[in-house]
């Protein structure tokens, strides 16, 4: 090897460590290691240049050519160096957008291949030094030591690259889906298991016969407190066990969680799903690419139907496919829930065997019976759990630590145990707040006074917890629970901590000084109703692994506090009701915004100094729209935010931009920078602090971001009564600016059709072109809002109006499948052999998409089957292009002239895109094979 090429080498190696060398610059917060490997790298860089003059200055024959050819060689040490710069510049890379900041989540897992490249810099930064010095014995004798050792390693690094690219798309599929990560949940159930509980129903015949069943299904149900999450863990387990003994199985599961908002949702299960079984392909499946390109590489967010649609295209790459949900009575879409279990359940190709839990509640019952009858059910009944229940209580007063105080008296604890079985009627939830209550007991005196007075159901339980309360504590314990009842996510620790510290009634609202000492004080005054643990929390809500949330313990408890049970009862002024707690939720994070008046600078000390703050900034907006559904609610505190001369309002925007509410923190954000307060108040959608602030004078027509108005801004977010008032005020109807130009194309878009209609009767114009879709009737039609089309047309939209992009109305509700939008603007003199548009006619944009159905619609209207024009020329060689066989039999049989010339003709596109089956339906239509090139006729002949 020549030096030409051994300094060719070196050069690599100085790119890429330079470029690693400014990625580790831009990093902040990363782990200690990054600190060690940018010093190690440093160093690594001076012997690099050092190496490259000597080599420039080497000749052929040298001692010192011989040097550095060895290390030059095969996995040698510049190889290894280098892959595991690669490596390392992977993981580094920047990131941009919304995806800014979530760097830092990476660490957790990718320590340990940051702590395997640091081993390698080390040994490679020592071989070169050894070449630097001349010394080629001893380096001889260390690398081949070297390259035995780390010839594994390498490999690995490269099999590391490949997953660390892999892994990246599947992190973008999961931050594009916003999909809840239920590994939590199962985790802390496995956690909280005792032994063998829930081994009684893995040996019943219900269970293996799920097990082994093809698309079998089972609903368990029982009583509040039953264990039912407990025992999903346990299944969990065991089929995840058996899964894995099986060819090509998969294991999916949800929990519903009445304590997180992310899993309450119908949808957020199915998008949950579909990321579970993307981590079960080495790449991005195909079906999910597909979902992922047709919205705009993620711009846009797919609708319901697509989502379901690609979450069974992606079960069908496995034989089986076991599906378990858990607490079906936690989500608040329970309709839409049961009518996807329904939906999933036909999916007989799919081989989808499915188990769910719930209470039992009549709307899933009917549900479930329908489905199964009454063989797909079983019910778990106290006798079923009783070994559980006392398998729990034995545990828990072997390992409690303060329970363990009676472990040198059996005869006490068998007491304690035999007690509490005979009261506990198959609930797990009663014996736990039993036992947590008992903990106080001191002597034997008080605890058989304690068991000889046990409240009989769960209500009473949680009565009696609460008058026990100490009065002192009364204020703190009700806004910690109502916080922890109507969070709009988990909150942590220190979050929920600062709540103590706030009072809005007070000067100053928030005061440091009144924090606890120990934030986990919070656990003697509410001890029995909350609990702490281990979460892992969600990336766009910025965070971080292992954080300690606190919830509420158990369903049941906040089924109490918001229930007419507590209202009746002698712990009635711990009732809970939505609108009072978002009222005092709203204004405790006000207040605590507006703490930051006087900061000019936010740092990210000074989130760490008050934890609260990123909760605050992101949701009480979300609060402040419950509690404006009082009447009476008076906005005082948000206007004080949105009128504030100092600082608070722009640390607000810094912290969480109401115009980029996904993008992050910006502590860098000017004061220049900051929309006017009406623009907020009416994007974000309060009307009463937006009629307010008009009262104050504020301009209903300024401009905030992007150029565009209040009256855009909540217009395309749907705010109807915002809109209403700023129409009254003197809003300008037609006042343009941003992606959808004017206020109607933006309602238009997005489909609100009361909206619209308001918007028509100000006399909002029609014919404005301009903006994203040119004009209202193409983004309506383009989102097959078949109301908002046929309101625009009644008054008087231009059916045939084009932009020469997307073409007309009528191209644009075809482009995604619309054929009741299709037929509505036929209906209206739409003209359907138009030519406009990227595909120059109607008949050849449905036919590129394969909307069968609307082409078949198209052709009864009149369409030319071989009008020309547009990026394919005609219809049969754009539907040939794409292998749509329906569509291009269909324009056959219509009298599509197989051999009309567009870009080339239908024959060669099939052929270049390899749709066999068309190319056959081509020929048997007498296609001339002689337009294909020779070696493609050849080709093609031996393949007929």
């Amino acid at each position: 090897m020549d030096p030409l090429s051994i300094s060719a080498s070196i050069i690599a190696l100085l790119q890429i460590t330079s470029t690693v060398i400014t990625y580790l610059s831009d990093v902040k917060d990363g782990p200690k290691e990054l600190q060690r490997i940018r010093v190690e790298i440093s160093g690594v860089l001076t012997i690099l240049y050092v190496l490259q003059d000597q080599a420039d200055q080497a000749k052929e024959g040298d001692p010192f050519s011989s040097t550095l050819k060895s290390l030059n060689v095969a996995n040698g040490p510049f190889k290894q160096f280098y892959t595991a710069m690669e490596c390392l510049a992977s993981i580094l890379a920047p990131v941009k957008g919304w995806r800014k900041g979530l760097q830092a989540l990476k660490w957790p897992s990718e320590k340990e291949e940051i702590r395997k490249i640091l081993d390698t810099i080390e040994r490679q930064k020592t071989l070169f030094a050894l070449a630097r010095q001349h010394d080629h014995i001893a380096l001889s004798k260390a690398i081949r030591a070297d390259v035995e050792i780390m010839h594994k390693r390498v490999n690995e690094i490269g099999l590391s690259i490949t997953n660390l690219q892999v892994g990246e798309g599947h992190r973008n599929i999961r931050q594009w889906l916003f999909a809840p990560d239920p590994s939590s949940n199962y985790n802390k159930a496995l956690k909280d298991r005792y032994e063998t509980t829930g081994d009684w129903f893995l040996k019943t015949d219900a269970y293996l016969d799920w097990l082994s069943s093809p698309s079998s299904f089972l609903w368990l149900y029982g009583m509040p407190g039953c264990g039912k999450t407990i025992l999903s863990s346990a299944i969990i387990q065991r089929t995840i066990a058996y899964g894995r003994s099986q060819t090509d199985s998969v294991v999916l599961y949800f929990y519903f969680d009445f304590n997180d908002v992310e899993k309450q949702n119908n949808e957020k299960m199915i998008r949950s799903l579909i990321v579970q079984l993307c981590s079960q392909f080495a790449k991005t499946p195909q079906a999910l690419d597909l979902l992922y390109s047709s919205c705009m590489n993620g711009e846009r967010q797919p609708e319901y139907d697509a989502l379901l649609a690609t979450l069974h295209q992606m079960m069908g790459h496995f034989a089986e496919t076991f599906l378990i949900i858990d607490a079906l009575d936690e989500c608040l879409e329970r309709q839409e829930l049961l009518a996807s279990i329904e939906e999933l359940a036909s999916w007989k190709d799919a081989n989808l065997r499915i188990l769910t839990t719930s209470r039992r509640e009549n709307d899933i019952e009917e549900s479930m019976k329908l489905l199964y009858g009454d063989q797909g059910k079983m019910s778990i009944q106290s006798v079923l759990v009783r070994d559980d229940i006392r398998t729990f209580v034995r545990g828990r007063l072997r390992t409690d630590p303060t329970l363990k105080r009676w472990q040198k008296q059996p005869e006490v604890q068998k007491e304690i145990e035999d007690t509490l079985m005979d009261k506990a009627d198959g609930m797990f939830r009663w014996a736990t707040c039993q036992l947590d209550s008992l903990k106080n007991c001191m002597n034997l005196s008080g605890l058989r006074k304690a068991l000889a007075s046990l409240p009989r159901t769960l209500n009473d339980t949680y009565t009696r917890i609460l008058c026990n309360i100490d009065e002192d504590h009364y204020r703190y314990a009700l806004r910690i629970l109502q916080w922890l009842t109507y969070s709009a996510r988990p909150l942590e620790l220190a979050e929920l901590a600062e709540v103590v510290a706030i009072d809005v009634e007070e000067s100053p609202r928030f005061n440091p000084r009144n924090r606890f000492p120990d934030p986990r004080d919070i656990f003697t005054i509410c001890s029995g109703l909350i609990s702490l643990g281990e979460d892992t929390l969600d990336e766009w809500n910025n965070r971080h692994d292992g954080n300690s949330v606190v919830r509420l313990a158990h369903f049941s408890v906040k089924e109490y506090l918001v229930s007419n049970a507590i209202l009746q009862g002698k712990a009635n002024r711990y009732s809970i009701q939505e609108i009072n707690a978002n009222v005092s939720i709203s204004n405790d994070c006000i207040a605590y915004l507006l703490s930051f008046d006087g900061l000019q600078y936010l740092t990210s000390q000074s989130l760490t100094e008050f934890p609260l703050a990123r909760y605050a900034a992101s949701y009480w907006v979300q609060h402040a729209r419950v509690a404006e559904r009082d009447n009476n609610f008076n906005p005082s505190l948000a206007i004080e935010l949105f009128l504030a001369r100092g600082n608070a309002l722009l640390n607000w925007v810094r912290l969480w931009n109401p115009d980029q509410p996904r993008n992050g923190l910006d502590l860098e954000r000017s004061l220049s920078t900051i929309c006017p307060p009406l623009y907020y108040a009416s994007r974000v959608g309060l009307y009463k602090s937006v009629r307010i602030l008009l009262d104050k004078g504020a301009d209903v027509n300024a401009l905030g971001g992007a150029g565009t108005t209040a009256l855009l801004e909540a217009s395309y977010a749907g705010h109807d009564q915002v809109v209403q008032i700023l129409l009254e005020r003197g809003a300008d109807v037609n006042a343009s600016g941003g992606r959808y130009s004017n206020v109607l194309q933006a309602a238009s878009y997005k489909g609100h059709d009361q909206m619209v209609q308001m918007l028509l009767e100000k006399r909002a114009d029609v014919s404005v072109s301009s903006g994203y879709h040119d004009n209202a009737l193409q983004a309506a039609s383009h989102e097959g809002h078949d109301r908002v089309v046929q309101m625009l047309l009644g008054k008087g939209a231009d059916v045939n109006a084009s932009d020469g992009r997307v073409g007309n109305a009528l191209q644009a509700a075809l482009h995604e499948g619309h054929d009741r939008v299709v037929q509505m603007l036929l209906g209206n003199g739409a003209d359907v052999n138009a030519s406009d548009g990227r595909f120059g006619n109607a008949l050849q944009a449905a036919s590129y998409k394969g909307h069968g159905q609307v082409v078949q619609i198209l052709l009864e209207n009149g369409a030319d089957v071989n009008i020309s024009g547009g990026w394919f020329g005609n219809a049969l060689e754009a539907a040939s292009y794409k292998g749509h066989g329906q569509v291009v039999k269909t324009l056959l049989e219509k009298g599509a002239d197989v051999n009309a010339l567009g870009y080339g003709n239908a024959l060669q596109a099939a052929w270049s895109k390899g749709h066999t089956h068309v190319v056959k339906m081509l020929l048997q239509k007498v296609a001339d094979v002689n337009t294909l090139s020779e070696n493609d006729s050849d080709t093609l002949q031996s393949a007929i």
